[in-house]
């Protein structure tokens, strides 16, 4: 709908779109970011019971962390459609220092040194899903 101001034509706003639409892109960066965050999270979880399966002499205790590397596998997996889903690309994947560093020490002191750090994260990361 236009109007004269002073001879000069001013376009009238029904609303504020400008901000609505500032909003709704901060929303939706915040949920790429989440859904980034998430993915990420789960491949890291995936190597580092990859490595702790490894590391274990019990053939069951070994069964036990290998399924929990495919079930964060298969958890990335579907972050990463959900992130296609929203129009992300999809990065490709590095281990991070992190997981690197929890694989080091389960190598070196043994798995028992890094299970608590990984129950503390896994229940600190389930708060974010």
């Amino acid at each position: 709908m236009r109007t004269e101001t002073l001879g000069r034509p001013e376009m009238k706003k029904p609303g504020n779109t400008a901000r609505k639409s500032v909003a709704l892109r901060d929303n939706e960066r915040l949920e790429l970011n989440r859904l980034m965050a998430n993915f990420l999270v789960q491949h890291d979880s995936a190597v580092l019971y990859e490595a702790l399966a490894k590391l274990e002499g019990d053939t069951r205790q070994k069964a036990v962390w290998a399924e929990f590397a495919a079930a964060e596998l298969e958890h990335a997996k579907v972050w990463a459609e959900r992130l296609r889903t929203a129009g992300a690309i999809v990065p490709v994947l590095r281990v991070s220092r992190r997981a690197k560093l929890l694989a080091r020490v389960a190598r070196w002191l043994g798995g028992g040194r890094v299970i608590p750090v990984i129950t503390a994260r896994a229940l600190k990361d389930r708060s974010r899903l």
